[in-house]
């Protein structure tokens, strides 16, 4: 006869829960480099969008970004 033992644990067959994050300093790295990254991303998307709204303006507008002039005052 099997003798049935309450799941005292939690977790599948008998044993303790275990966090679902192990290592959170690595996760929370993960988490910053992603945001990183996304940022990069999306300064060069809006940089890339800039520049060709400048190029298709028409007309002689002597603009030039900032980026590609060498700065400001």
């Amino acid at each position: 006869m099997d003798h049935v033992r309450p799941n005292v644990g939690g977790g599948a067959g008998g044993q303790p829960l275990r966090p679902v994050v192990r290592h959170r300093g690595l996760a929370v790295l993960a988490l910053a480099t992603t945001a990183v990254v996304a940022g990069v991303q999306y300064k060069k998307r809006s940089m890339q969008r800039n520049e060709q709204a400048q190029k298709n303006s028409g007309g002689s507008n002597y603009y030039v970004s900032v980026d590609r002039s060498g700065g400001g005052i």
